[in-house]
């Protein structure tokens, strides 16, 4: 038959128990996305500890919050309303603690047993994280860095089967709804790019939390498209008039001449995919370039919190822009001279290690004899923070970060007053192997490194990352830190980092200047 002659069908063509059929389908889908938006909502909103979903929510079931340990943004975001507030801040501060074993039986446990072991047991048969012994907290007093590469290819190729397969039958539904081939067209190929996109976007988010919006914004288009889809057709199978169909240029028999400047042509739905593709990226952008503002101001506070933290001032839910006001004070160090800038520094504050590293005015290449910890550049200037009490300097924090086996990592490194006993570490930003090379943000691991002694009576760098555990009794066990298992080319990117940052080519004479003073 020639295709001229064809007659496509619409839902006016469709017999009753057809049409009963696709309206039991189309609400049933309807329901199902609804419940399905309720799912995230619940499971999503929280983990930044307000109320509500967030951008940063969706970044942290993605990306991680990488300043605390899964459990604890468990606990501060879904499961808040589970357990008591001063239940939480027990189990936060054991967890910042290290979670040492004497308080699990006596403090940890029962408050674990009246809040969440109905659910959180393998008896339960839920599949949640089995939270009944000391062992298998240690599981998920890890740092959170979000869900797995594991768990997302699981998700995803349950999602690409199972939204496929709903969308394939729900899209074959909708052709037989009467529309201009411009609208059309588009709306039955749009859920599809929505839901890869998406899909996507969480490895992506994994990587870097700003595609967080691109998530949400996928998201969106997925739920309007359905959205049109179910409704058009809905209207169409039940107030679809007869004397309406002849509007429809797709039951109508064209010339191919006349085909090709009607709106049903494949250009014109290419266009319009196109143009659909353009929208979003665009609406993409404009909020990346929205949000901005608030993402830089994230990003300060986060700054202020990681400083508070090695320093040990960080209190839950209080004002840190009040206690680093107070407590903490800020100078800039020229690491060729080892001495302070005494002109503005405002330019300096506007950028990242990274960007003065960069700038051709702002930073320097690094010889590469010198070079240990492999960042080929280095700003000229570094920021100093001294935390003082009443005037008095009780913790030197040093900025340090160099490269591990998978990423640059980026760390605090705090001094007591004396400028050689180490006081603690954070590292704020890294990408290495979670359970291994990631453990580096782990509170236990960080917690061995108080009280080393950073330098040697020589002034030279003593503090070594070893291989395998410290032995007690050696005589050098005071400047050794353990190594992670399994992680031998991180702990040593570790070990280097610090060292080189430590050493006479950056703030070493700076600080034997200080130790200096303090002999005196």
């Amino acid at each position: 038959m020639p295709y001229s002659n064809i007659q496509h069908r619409s839902f006016i063509d469709c017999s009753l128990s057809e049409r009963l059929l696709f309206t039991c389908y189309l609400l049933l889908i309807g329901s199902a996305y609804l419940m399905a938006m309720y799912y995230l909502y619940t499971s999503h909103q929280g983990h930044d500890g307000k109320p509500g979903v967030s951008i940063e929510d969706v970044a942290d079931t993605y990306y991680g919050n990488r300043s605390g340990t899964r459990l604890e943004a468990a606990i501060r975001g879904p499961m808040a309303a589970y357990i008591q507030t001063e239940d939480r801040h027990i189990i936060v501060e054991w967890l910042k603690n290290g979670t040492p074993e004497k308080d699990y039986s006596t403090v940890i446990h029962p408050i674990l047993s009246k809040t969440c072991l109905n659910c959180h047991t393998l008896a339960s048969g839920m599949g949640l994280p089995d939270l009944s012994t000391y062992s298998k907290i240690h599981e998920v007093a890890k740092v959170d860095t979000g869900e797995s590469i594991h768990t997302l290819v699981k998700l995803s190729h349950i999602h690409l089967f199972g939204i496929g397969l709903v969308l394939f039958v729900l899209g074959y539904i909708f052709i037989l709804t009467i529309l201009p081939g411009w609208i059309k067209y588009p709306l039955i190929v749009m859920p599809f790019l929505a839901i890869f996109t998406d899909i996507l976007s969480w490895f992506l988010t994994k990587w870097d939390p700003i595609y967080a919006y691109t998530v949400v914004i996928a998201g969106a288009l997925l739920g309007i498209s359905l959205s049109l889809q179910i409704l058009i057709s809905l209207y169409q199978i039940w107030f679809l008039r007869s004397d309406t169909v002849a509007i429809d240029k797709e039951s109508k028999p064209e010339t191919k001449a006349h085909a090709n400047h009607t709106n049903n042509s494949i250009l014109k739905t290419y266009q319009v995919v196109i143009g659909v593709c353009l929208t979003a990226s665009f609406l993409v952008s404009m909020a990346a370039v929205k949000l901005s503002p608030r993402q830089k101001e994230n990003q300060r506070l986060e700054k202020v919190k990681n400083i508070l933290l090695v320093a040990d001032l960080y209190e839950e839910n209080s004002n840190i822009d009040a206690i680093y006001q107070q407590s903490i004070e800020t100078q800039w160090l020229n690491l060729e001279t080892g001495t302070f800038l005494n002109k503005s520094t405002d330019r300096f504050n506007k950028l990242s290690l990274d960007a003065l590293a960069k700038s051709e005015q702002y930073g320097e290449n690094i010889p590469s004899k010198q070079d240990i910890a492999h960042i080929k550049r280095r700003p000229k200037y570094m920021p100093i923070y001294f935390v003082k009490n009443g005037g008095q300097l009780q913790k030197i924090i040093l900025p340090v970060y160099g490269k591990g086996l998978w990423s640059t990592l980026y760390g605090l490194l705090a001094l007591e007053s004396d400028a050689k006993t180490i006081a603690g570490i954070t590292f704020y930003q890294q990408g290495e192997t979670p359970g291994l090379g990631g453990e580096i943000s782990n509170p236990r691991w960080q917690k061995l490194w108080q009280g080393k002694q950073a330098f040697d009576a020589n002034d030279n760098v003593a503090i070594h990352v070893i291989k395998g555990e410290v032995l007690s009794n050696s005589a050098t066990a005071i400047s050794q830190v353990d190594g992670l298992a399994g992680a031998t080319l991180t702990s040593r990117g570790v070990n280097n980092l610090v060292r080189y940052w430590l050493g006479h080519h950056a703030y070493g004479p700076f600080l034997q200047t200080l130790r200096r003073q303090d002999d005196e």
